[in-house]
């Protein structure tokens, strides 16, 4: 995949924070040996929630002492941040893909669209969204804003090449990515409608973004 600095190449894009400043902004992305845990975590959050689960929980899922959990992690919640960290990357990493399944416009509302649906489906994201106004405020004051400027650098690229082939319309890829990151922030935390999986998000997206995307005749 391209990287972020090449997006704005020609498009009179406004500048580009460095990746490497963008990810220290932004929760460490978990080590693979990690996974078992934060699994198990996963499991744990999805059936009891983040309040009532215990890190005695999360061991027995595991299978391994509580102890051994406790090398890794110092409580549910820090597993917790790490097991969105994991998740947030892992639909990153699919950006190029969900793109590269569409064209034009419809490919551009489509990646903003599977974004907030995959945030408001998600076993574990779906619960604390619900449940979690705590955590998920924490999570809103501390990490959204890196979260979302990590997700316009890396879709900064992937729309620039769009504007790039006539997909869509050219104008600066670097506003465009941070306009759709924060519309799909807004959309995951008040749902419109009330309901991420319904006609309404699409439509709210399609108002919002379309005429950004299209060539105005």
């Amino acid at each position: 995949m391209m990287g972020p600095a090449a997006a704005g190449a020609g498009a009179g894009a406004v500048g580009v924070e460095p990746l490497e400043a963008l990810l220290a902004r932004l929760p460490e992305r978990p080590a693979p040996g990690l996974d078992r845990a934060l699994d198990a975590t996963a499991t744990c959050l999805a059936r009891h929630g983040l309040a009532r689960t215990s890190m005695t929980d999360v061991a027995r899922e595991m299978g391994v002492a509580r102890s051994t959990l406790y090398r890794h992690f110092g409580s549910v919640e820090e597993a917790a941040w790490a097991l969105l960290a994991r998740e947030s990357y892992r639909f990153f990493d699919r950006f190029g893909e969900v793109v590269a399944s569409g064209s034009g416009p419809e490919s551009v509302l489509g990646l903003a669209a599977q974004f907030v649906r995959f945030a408001s489906t998600h076993p574990v994201m779906a619960r604390l969204l619900h449940e979690e106004p705590d955590f998920v405020g924490r999570v809103a004051t501390r990490h959204m804003a890196a979260l979302v400027d990590y997700a316009a650098a890396v879709v900064t690229p992937l729309v620039a090449a769009a504007m790039d082939n006539g997909l869509i319309r050219r104008r600066d890829p670097v506003r465009l990515a941070q306009w759709m990151g924060r519309v799909v922030a807004i959309c995951i935390l008040a749902p419109p409608g009330g309901d991420a999986g319904g006609e309404e998000l699409d439509d709210l997206l399609e108002e919002m973004l379309l005429p950004l995307l299209v060539s105005v005749e």
